[in-house]
C-alpha cells in the first residue's frame, strides 16, 4: 500500500498517523519536502522519523512496515502471507512466523539534504549533515556528514574533516533556541574555519 503524504514546513514539526492511531511518520522543526513523502507500507507497524532543519526534493519513497522477505529461507516467496492461495489459511497462526518481517525504525537526522527521488529502506539510520544525491537507493546506514549517492547507496566523499565532524556534532546547532538560531544564520551560512567553530562552541556552551 502507498501512502502519500504532502509535508508543508513548519516552526513545530508534524506527525502523521495510520487510521489505528500508530504514529507512522514524525517530521521535525524547520524540515520541509518540496514534492510528495510515498510510503511503500506493507502492514506492519514501523516508524519513520525525519529530524530538523532538512531539505528533502520529493518525492521521495520510504519502504516500510515490513518490507523485508526472507533472505536465509529456500525460498523468499510469501507462502505464510498468501497461505489462502493454498487452501491454508491459518498458516500464520500454526507456525507463528512470517515471511515479511520488519527491520525497526528509519532515522533521517538533522540538516539533512537529500535529493530527488530517492528511495530510502526500513530500519537504515541517515547521520546529521548529509547529503544524499538524487535517485539514490540507501539500504545501508549514512554517516553523519558524509555526501552518498548511486544505487545501492556508497560514500562519495565527507563534507568536512574528521575533527571538523567531531566539533559540530558536539555543537548541535540544530537544537539550539529558535532565536539563537535566528541571530546566527550568518555564522551559519559560512565556512567551518577555525573562528566560527570557536564562535559555535561558545554559543554552544551558554
Amino acid at each position: 500500500m502507498i501512502i502519500t503524504l504532502n509535508h508543508a514546513e513548519s516552526k513545530t514539526g508534524q506527525s502523521y498517523y495510520l487510521p489505528d492511531g500508530h504514529e507512522l511518520v514524525t517530521i521535525g522543526p524547520y524540515s520541509y519536502i518540496f514534492g510528495q513523502l510515498l510510503v511503500d507500507f506493507y502492514g506492519q507497524h514501523s516508524h519513520i522519523r525525519i529530524g530538523k532543519f532538512c531539505s528533502i526534493k520529493g518525492p521521495i519513497t520510504f519502504l516500510t512496515g515490513g518490507s523485508n522477505h526472507r533472505s536465509e529461507w529456500i525460498s523468499t516467496y510469501p507462502f505464510l502471507e498468501k497461505a489462502q492461495l493454498f487452501d491454508d489459511s491459518d498458516a500464520i497462526y500454526r507456525t507463528g512466523k512470517k515471511t515479511n518481517y520488519a527491520s525497526g525504525p528509519t532515522t533521517i537526522g538533522n540538516d539533512v539534504w537529500i535529493g530527488y527521488d530517492c528511495s530510502i529502506r526500513e530500519g537504515v539510520t541517515v547521520g546529521d549533515g548529509a547529503i544524499i544525491g538524487m535517485k539514490a537507493l540507501v539500504a545501508k546506514d549514512v554517516p553523519p556528514y558524509s555526501v552518498v549517492g548511486g544505487v545501492p547507496a556508497r560514500i562519495l566523499r565527507y563534507r568536512f574533516s574528521q575533527k571538523i565532524i567531531e566539533r559540530l556534532l558536539k555543537v548541535q546547532w540544530w537544537h539550539w533556541p529558535a532565536e539563537l538560531i535566528e541571530q546566527h544564520t550568518q555564522l551559519l551560512c559560512s565556512l567551518p574555519d577555525e573562528a566560527q567553530l570557536e564562535q559555535m562552541e561558545r554559543i554552544a556552551k551558554g
